[in-house]
């Protein structure tokens, strides 16, 4: 943060915006990448758990290794750029489409490669919108 950043005072309104930032993405990681999607994708989508669960992890060590290389920068971004909440909110954005983009996944195997690439986008998304929280 820079020292005018420091100097501003907190609104309300302000304080709100980043209680309810918090509560609303506060479900995503346990809901879409642990709890309850990871096991609807391995029985569902694939139809057989351990090959489920088995590619379910490489799409996760996917979007980890591209937020390995993304958090260096956008965390250099968020110290020196003022304004974090443009970014907040298209990174916000991105997790909210791809979340969005799951409720189309059938339980089909013909999914299990477009499923990936949403869940990737919404584990992208929300840790790298967390950089700038």
């Amino acid at each position: 943060m820079t020292t005018a950043e420091l100097d501003r005072p907190v609104t309300k309104r302000g304080l709100a915006a980043w209680c309810l930032f918090d509560w609303a993405n506060s479900p995503t990681p346990t809901v879409v990448v642990t709890f309850v999607f990871a096991p609807y994708f391995a029985r569902g989508i694939v139809g057989n758990e351990a090959e489920g669960l088995a590619l379910w992890s490489w799409g996760i060590a996917f979007s980890a290794l591209v937020i390995a290389v993304l958090a260096p920068v956008t965390g250099a971004i968020a110290d020196a750029a003022g304004r974090r909440k443009p970014w907040i909110a298209g990174f916000s954005l991105l997790t909210i489409l791809a979340t969005a983009g799951l409720w189309f996944c059938a339980p089909d195997p013909t999914w299990i490669f477009p499923t990936l690439i949403l869940v990737a986008l919404v584990n992208i998304g929300f840790e790298t919108s967390t950089v700038f929280y």
